[in-house]
């Protein structure tokens, strides 16, 4: 879905596609911020769900729905557990459905 996407900072400049979280000590966690946005001028997006594979990554703040145009922030967190042997490097995304009335 290209209407779906997500920006490093709020004036849409620059697609938030890969983050470098450096080296975070096992119990501590670092923490960005990401902007969600629904690019249709047109259509609202429903259902919008987080696919995340690394249960040491945390997504706050994903709504349900996104209005047309609309953008809002999300935090995301790294948060490495004891006991994590390997680099994190997962792909997470998210979906939804666009509506069209």
């Amino acid at each position: 879905m290209d209407e779906l996407v997500i920006f490093r900072d709020s004036k849409r400049s620059e697609l938030l596609t890969s983050n470098d979280f450096q080296t975070v000590p096992v119990g501590q966690s670092k923490t960005l911020t990401g902007y969600i946005a629904n690019l249709s001028p047109d259509f609202k997006i429903t259902n919008v769900k987080v696919k995340n594979p690394d249960q040491d990554l945390i997504i706050e703040g994903v709504l349900e729905e996104l209005k047309p145009d609309e953008i809002l922030p999300i935090k995301i967190t790294f948060k490495p557990r004891f006991g994590r042997r390997e680099r994190f490097n997962c792909f997470s995304g998210f979906n939804g459905t666009l509506v069209i009335v």
